[in-house]
Order: C-alpha cells, then structure tokens, then sequence
C-alpha cells in the first residue's frame, strides 16, 4: 500500500511543545494525503479536537505543563474521546513507557524519531479500521518492529 493510500482521508492532530517537530510531522502527513493539524501544547490540543475533529492525535509524551499523559486523558472524557487513536510519541526510554503502560490512555507509542514506516504501519492500521472492523480487530501492531502483523 502507498504512502498515500495509507493516510489519505484521515484527519490528524499532532501535539508536541516542539513547534518544528510537530509542524514537520503535519506536513509530512499532508504531503501523504492526510489533514493534518498542529498544536503546541495539550490546552491547545484539546481545543483542537472540537473544531478539528480528528481520528487520529499524536501526542508528545512529556510537554511543560499538562504532559502527554493527561492531555490523553482529558480526550478521552470528552465526547468521542474513546473512539480516537491516541499515540504517544516519546524520547522517553522505553523502560519509562513499560511503566506507565498499564495505565496508560494511548492506544500506541512511538519513540522519537518515529521511522516513517512505523508512522505507515500505524497509519494503515486506523484506515483499516474505518474500512474493516473485523480486519482491524484481527491487527495486531508492533510498534518497536514497525509493523503491522496477525494475532494469533
């Protein structure tokens, strides 16, 4: 599958401090056929999601004031928050997101710098979602492999 049949139609937010990294990754998803948005900070990211409406939100894990970790959690009490794929994106070790992964309220997590495979596999996955519940339920993704494989 192309790049951009992967992401076309997908509506994405990307929130990161990091004004340069967020605005790269929105217009690298652009390019990609996605419409994408940025904010930079997770007030501005919840204020997005009403006017926006994405499908899709990638966060940055730890920002000043209200982290990843609770903008993630604000979403999800709002309405439609439960139906969004959360994806944490982290310089953290991967020890620290083992930690947090129990209670954790993305549905995946990408250490920085995400490999543009990974951000396809990803991807692919949500657009088989809308395209297939039962294929997506059947989907299993290895986000350290960077790719998409069948649960057994």
């Amino acid at each position: 599958m192309a790049p951009t049949e992967v992401s076309a139609g997908l509506r994405i937010l990307v929130v990161d401090d990091n004004q340069d990294a967020a605005d790269s990754l929105v217009m690298l998803l652009e390019i990609h056929g996605s419409t994408a948005r940025s904010a930079y900070s997770g007030v501005e990211g919840l204020d997005a999601l009403d006017n926006f409406k994405p499908a899709v939100v990638f966060l940055d894990f730890m920002m000043p004031g209200m982290d990843g970790i609770e903008t993630a959690r604000q979403m999800r009490n709002l309405p439609g928050g439960q139906s969004l794929k959360l994806v944490a994106l982290t310089a953290s070790p991967k020890d620290d997101l083992e930690d947090n992964a129990l209670n954790s309220p993305f549905d995946h997590h990408l250490t920085k710098p995400a490999s543009f495979g990974s951000l396809c596999d990803l991807l692919w996955c949500k657009a088989e979602c809308f395209k297939n519940l039962q294929t997506c339920r059947l989907l299993r993704l290895d986000v350290r492999a960077g790719s998409a494989s069948f649960a057994s």
